[in-house]
Order: structure tokens, then C-alpha cells, then sequence
């Protein structure tokens, strides 16, 4: 199984049928951050890692099934580095 040493910041990561996904953002004990461009960033559990050759991780699945692999998120920050908070729901009508 691939664990936390072989997986480094700022490694690509291709799909399972070679698409390029992203990079490492970051390692934590588990998973890894996968940077996307224009798309969320996404949690990625080392055991979707098939093997790790050079500067590259290749997960185990393609390209089309990430979105709905159920990984997490990382949280929307606002630009002064605080967290969003959801949208509140909107006001009932006045009578």
C-alpha cells in the first residue's frame, strides 16, 4: 500500500486511464490534498494510490469517477483567511 513516505508535495497525479488530475498540495497522515485545476481541491485516500513512479501518483480509478468518489473538501476560506460560513437561508415573506 502506498503510505505518507512515498507520496511528496508538488508530485503530479494522473488517473488510472492517464488523464492528469492535479498535484500533491499536501500529505496527511491517510490522504493528500489533490490540487485541480479549476475544479475543488478533494481529500484523496492513499488507497486510491496504484503506485508512485518518479515525480507521479497514479490513483487506482479514471478520471470520470473522481467527482463522485464522495472524497471531502477542503473548506472555502475568504480572502482575510477566515472561514465561509453557508448562505443563510432566505428571509420568509412579510405579510
Amino acid at each position: 500500500m502506498i503510505g505518507q513516505e512515498q507520496l511528496r508535495q508538488g508530485m503530479g497525479v494522473v488517473s488510472a486511464d492517464g488523464d492528469t488530475l492535479g498535484h500533491v498540495k499536501l500529505v496527511r497522515q491517510g490522504d493528500f490534498l489533490l490540487d485541480r485545476p479549476l475544479q475543488r481541491d478533494l481529500y484523496v485516500p492513499f488507497d486510491a494510490v496504484d503506485a508512485v513512479e518518479g515525480d507521479w501518483a497514479r490513483l487506482t480509478i479514471p478520471a470520470r469517477w473522481i467527482d463522485g468518489m464522495g472524497w471531502p473538501s477542503p473548506r472555502l476560506l475568504a480572502a482575510a483567511g477566515q472561514p465561509v460560513e453557508p448562505p443563510l437561508p432566505p428571509a420568509p415573506p412579510r405579510e
